[in-house]
């Protein structure tokens, strides 16, 4: 099946440079993309190389702009779309067959030159195949022929040989390195080999060591016999010394401890001794006590019950001395009582002014209210001469005086008023005080009353200390029978503590004895099992000290053994690993061999073949092409062996360089050699692009020139050419013309044919 190759069909460019809002068709053949300086043309060459490989898209965004779109479409069914958001790349989105697909830049760039088969990096920063094979730019044409432009990296790149030479570097690169391990494996088989001779007498060493470990193995067993035979007798006899031991150990402790014992007893024999006859000398001193008692518990219940009844006796007697102090008191009271009460005021009679009184006075209000209405109503008749009830007609003169009346009594009537109320306000005040008189009379006779009460009970204080006297005897004997009774229960208490203290120590002088005389019996028992140990013990520790020389060198035999094995062990894989080693020497020194001998030599003919046959291509095409542009015979061009292009003159039949060409003779040379090495890059590398971009190639051409032109881009025989040009000549050989005119909103764009 064939493969598709791509045309452009739209752009669509939005916030980008100079275009606000900007969608583009193009059709097959020749679109010429025309405008002046700076109106918008070449940024929509820029945008389709952008919206393609996604390089540098946020450089593109319009000034003041946040975000930008670019949408490409291409023929057959395939769209790409980019946006930017705030000045970040937001990856691409691509329509296939009617699938929307969202890739990564880097995503998106692999899809590309995989769809388009234009063998790119995609980690170049530029599209560096696509712009030799397809993007023809107006700066690169213009610098083209300077001594500084690497004219033979560019077709090395454009054609592919790049790849033959980075084959024979890569090559050479491997060769080094098998070369450098070849000289690894050389120093390691040395050392293996020097291992090899080190450990050749280990086998030798092995089989002498393990005889030796097996005869020092039979001695180890019969030694080992006679340790635990003697190791069984010594710790009977060290067993039984020790037990002799532990017992004389502990009756020397028994006997220490019975020996201190018998010493605290025989002292506390000796105090109590002299504390019994102390006591026996006081219990003989004292005379027996009328209530003598051997019940000390009925003593001490007859004391507490008279210690109960004293102690109420003299609680009364502190209450009969808290009612001679109250008495005193009661009594004074009454006569400050007796002093302060007025007998001359009568309650009843106070009470009885005083409702008068109130009545006057209420009666006197109300006639004192009547005749000030009355006056009232009088000024006005007198002020008016008119009745205030009718409304007739008064003598004034004669209601002034009745007026003047009125006013006299109204003033005798508050003046009585007066009068009333302080007598009233006396009257209350005699009567508060004889109230408050009848309250001390009240508290007068309850104090009198008290006083009776308390002089009655003061009539028993005489017979409370007769009392108190006689239960105080009481008590007083019973603490003599109490106190002797307890001496001599002491007494008798202490003769029993003696007595078995005595037999205490009796047995303790009987129990030290007894150990004294087992202690003698042990300790010739002793010496003699410690004569028997003392022998086992020498002939043990001499059958161990020959045992441990055995393990020991059994020891040191196993462990000569065992490195022995390690270095046999060794000493196999040193021989197995030289004989690895050396196959792995001889193996690289064959492929160093195809290296150095075959295969670095047939890339490096293949790449000069490849140089020479895109040279052979390029230079075919470039004459091709320069002969067209210039129509003159004695003119020509010609790639040098570095692969850039010079201009030859036929001067007296012989072609000479021309080093210092025209300005019109440099574009022509420059866009001659792009276009060939275009053709020569898409054939050599199969791009699948059935378009050109070319931008301003016709910069500096004369009018002749640019008729010309239209006769090379037919020989270019490439379906659709995008062409940038400000010349309008060239409106003729287009079959779309897209005009480009930059106003103050931005580019603005027509199509016309």
């Amino acid at each position: 099946m064939k493969a598709l190759n791509y045309k452009i069909r739209q752009v669509h460019l939005k916030n980008i440079k100079s275009h606000v809002d900007t969608t583009l068709e193009f059709s097959s053949g020749i679109n010429i993309i025309e405008g002046d300086v700076g109106s918008g043309k070449s940024t929509i060459l820029q945008s389709i190389e952008a919206a393609l490989f996604g390089y540098d898209i946020t450089k593109l965004i319009r000034v003041n702009e946040e975000n930008c779109q670019i949408a490409l479409k291409l023929e057959p069914d395939l769209q790409i779309e980019w946006n930017v958001r705030s000045k970040k790349n937001q990856g691409a989105r691509v329509l296939i067959n009617g699938e929307l697909h969202t890739l990564t830049a880097k995503e998106m760039r692999e899809f590309v030159v995989k769809k388009l088969r234009i063998p790119e990096s995609t980690g170049w920063r530029e599209p560096k195949l696509f712009r030799a094979a397809v993007y023809i730019r107006q700066e690169e044409l213009k610098t083209l022929l300077d001594e500084s432009t690497s004219a033979e990296e560019l077709v090395r790149r454009a054609t592919g040989v790049t790849k033959f030479s980075v084959a024979v570097q890569n090559a050479k690169r491997v060769n080094r390195q098998l070369d450098t391990l070849s000289q690894a494996l050389r120093n390691t088989l040395n050392l293996v080999q020097s291992h090899v001779e080190r450990n050749k007498d280990a086998e030798e060493n092995l089989k002498r060591y393990k005889a030796q470990l097996e005869e020092e193995l039979a001695t180890l067993e019969t030694l080992e016999k006679m340790y635990q035979e003697l190791e069984q007798k010594n710790r009977k006899a060290f067993e039984e010394y020790s037990l002799i031991s532990n017992k004389i150990h502990a009756e020397t402790q028994a006997l220490k401890s019975f020996e201190e014992d018998l010493g605290i007893t025989s002292e506390q024999r000796q105090s109590l001794e002299k504390e019994v006859k102390a006591l026996e000398d006081e219990l003989l001193a004292q005379e027996a006590p009328k209530l003598l008692s051997d019940d000390l518990e009925e003593i001490n219940s007859k004391l507490k019950e008279l210690q109960r009844e004293l102690a109420r006796v003299n609680r009364e007697k502190g209450v009969l001395e808290n009612q001679k102090r109250q008495l005193s008191e009661l009594e004074k009271e009454k006569q400050a009582l007796e002093s302060e009460i007025d007998f001359g005021l009568d309650l009843d009679a106070l009470t009885d002014s005083v409702k008068k009184l109130d009545q006057k006075k209420e009666e006197l209000l109300k006639e004192i209210a009547k005749l000030e209405s009355l006056i009232q109503g009088h000024s006005k008749l007198v002020q008016t001469g008119e009745c205030y009830v009718c409304g007739a007609k008064v003598d004034t003169k004669s209601w002034k005086k009745h007026l003047e009346e009125e006013e006299q009594t109204l003033n005798r009537l508050k003046i009585e008023l007066d009068n009333a109320e302080r007598e009233l306000e006396s009257v209350r005040e005699n009567q508060s005080k004889a109230k408050l008189q009848i309250e001390k009379q009240k508290r007068l006779e309850k104090v009198a009353n008290k006083i009776e009460e308390i002089r009655q009970s003061l009539e028993k204080e005489k017979s409370l200390e007769e009392e108190e006297k006689r239960l105080s005897e009481e008590v007083r004997e019973l603490n003599e029978a109490q106190r002797f009774t307890l001496l001599k229960n002491k007494y008798e208490e202490r003769v029993s503590r003696l007595e078995e203290i005595k037999k205490r120590e009796q047995a303790l002088k009987e129990r030290i004895a007894e150990l004294k005389r087992s202690l003698e019996q042990n300790k010739a028992e002793l010496e003699r099992v410690s004569l028997v140990y003392s022998q086992t013990k020498e002939e043990f520790d001499k059958v161990r000290k020959q045992r441990e020389e055995s393990l020991k060198s059994v020891e040191r035999l196993k462990e000569l053994v065992q490195s022995e094995q390690r270095r046999v062990e060794e000493y196999k894989r040193d021989l197995e690993e030289q004989k690895r080693i050396a196959q792995k020497l001889e193996t690289l020194s064959k492929l160093r061999g195809f290296f150095e001998k075959s295969f670095i030599p047939t890339l490096e003919k293949i790449e000069a073949l490849r140089l020479e046959e895109a040279k052979s291509r390029i230079s075919v095409k470039m004459k091709e092409y320069f002969d067209l542009l210039m129509q003159n015979d004695e003119r020509t061009v010609e790639l040098t062996d570095e692969l850039k292009p010079v201009l030859k003159k036929r001067i007296a039949g012989e072609w000479v360089e021309m080093p210092y060409p025209s300005g019109g003779e440099r574009s022509t040379i420059a866009l001659s050699y792009r276009l060939a090495l275009g053709c020569v890059a898409r054939e050599m590398r199969g791009i699948g692009v059935d378009f050109m971009m070319l931008d301003e190639p016709t910069d500096g051409f004369s009018e002749e020139q640019l008729t010309k032109f239209q006769m090379v881009l037919e020989r270019l025989e490439i379906p659709q050419i995008i062409l940038v040009s400000h010349h309008k000549a060239l409106e003729s050989i287009g079959q779309t013309i897209i005009r480009v005119e930059y106003s103050k909103d931005g580019s603005v764009v027509s199509v016309s044919g």
